[in-house]
């Protein structure tokens, strides 16, 4: 079979998006070697790139813009002229990583899959401005009328795809995310981290400096904490609307010496953080999927989390939930993890049991399993 995919996030991005369509074309590459896979970008990050190819079998081709015209007018040959090099490369199916499909491709004999991982921007919008959520919703709307099959990548998303664009509920198929594999290799944390000059003990928090993700609530519970001076707290992140708040915040309770910020890692050393961690506190209003759930998982972390459905999908009966936006509470919770050794260990088993549902080869073969139902 011949696959191609929207390979923009993959080949360009470092987090989120970037992860998740990396971390899949490499399980295709890895579990299901005899297809063809053809990556349609732009450009790519010469680092990606390389990553990708150390899986594959001469089985990946890449498609960029060929002339300068098309190279400087990028986007538009993304959406609109890649259809005619799908049809002349006789592509199988086109999947379209992250709510886009290009248009035309609904005219030719191409099957089509469309991933949607989230609607944030509907639910949330005070937190978009207004031209970014309607070209978000004009591209999606697109993608899911013409798609062959809609996957979401939670029942949340799903339920959201229903309740804001009247999707069928049949056309939608919900194939949850894994982690990075670099998260299932086990290992001690290595002299690596003395870069970072972490303590033996901290409170991990990672994602992107937004409003939404409740950054100040984690720091005004540490501060409600009897032990609170011991307690250090390490944000991996960078951007996002509430940086300077957070710093503001720091700064006017006297924060300094527990906080420690970390802007730049790659995945190795974001997994050595984890598996250095005490636990994770992801206290975010709400998510596509919660992908930091899973990676502290297979790092053996304990997980206190929002108690919304959608980070329940992905932490089931292996995470502590409580409302994240009551500091109280949430500063009672992460008291009672941080110093009950036998509690992190019953959490820790159960993070594992709760990995299997999202293990690289398991996502991979429900896809390939998908792929294969609509092509034929």
């Amino acid at each position: 079979m011949k696959i191609a995919f929207d390979a923009k996030r993959a080949l360009l991005n470092h987090s989120g998006l970037g992860n998740y369509s990396r971390n899949l074309v490499m399980s295709f590459l890895q579990y299901f070697p005899a297809n063809q896979y053809h990556l349609f970008s732009p450009k790519a990050n010469a680092h990606f790139k390389k990553e990708l190819e150390e899986k594959a079998q001469k089985n990946l081709m890449y498609h960029f813009p060929q002339n300068t015209t098309q190279k400087i007018f990028s986007a538009w040959w993304r959406r609109r002229l890649i259809t005619p090099q799908l049809t002349k490369n006789k592509i199988n199916l086109y999947h379209g990583l992250s709510h886009e499909l290009p248009i035309g491709i609904d005219k030719t004999d191409i099957k089509t899959i469309v991933t949607i991982h989230d609607l944030i921007f509907e639910r949330y919008p005070s937190y978009y401005p207004w031209i970014d959520r309607f070209f978000y919703a004009q591209k999606i709307k697109h993608a899911c009328k013409i798609a062959n099959q809609i996957v979401a990548i939670s029942e949340q998303t799903k339920a959201d795809l229903i309740q804001f664009y009247q999707i069928p509920a049949d056309k939608i198929k919900v194939i949850y995310q894994s982690c990075d594999s670099v998260y299932y290799q086990k290992k001690a944390p290595s002299t690596l981290l003395s870069r970072f000059q972490l303590p033996a003990q901290f409170i991990l928090c990672v994602g992107t400096f937004s409003q939404r993700k409740n950054h100040i609530t984690l720091l005004k519970a540490v501060l409600l904490l009897k032990e609170r001076q011991q307690i250090k707290i390490v944000f991996v992140g960078k951007g996002g609307d509430c940086y300077e708040r957070i710093q503001s915040f720091i700064a006017e309770n006297k924060l300094q010496e527990q906080v420690i910020f970390i802007d730049k890692c790659d995945v190795n050393e974001l997994r050595e953080i984890y598996l250095a961690a005490t636990l994770l506190v992801y206290p975010s209003e709400f998510e596509g999927f919660g992908i930091p759930i899973i990676e502290a998982f297979a790092s053996n972390t304990p997980v206190i989390t929002t108690d919304k459905p959608i980070f329940k999908e992905a932490g089931g009966e292996a995470a502590m939930y409580v409302d994240t936006m009551n500091a109280a509470l949430l500063a009672s919770n992460i008291s009672n993890l941080y110093n009950d050794e036998s509690l992190q260990q019953e959490m820790i088993a159960k993070g594992m049991e709760q990995l299997l549902l999202f293990t690289p080869e398991k996502i991979a073969n429900d896809y390939m399993s998908l792929y294969q139902k609509i092509v034929s």
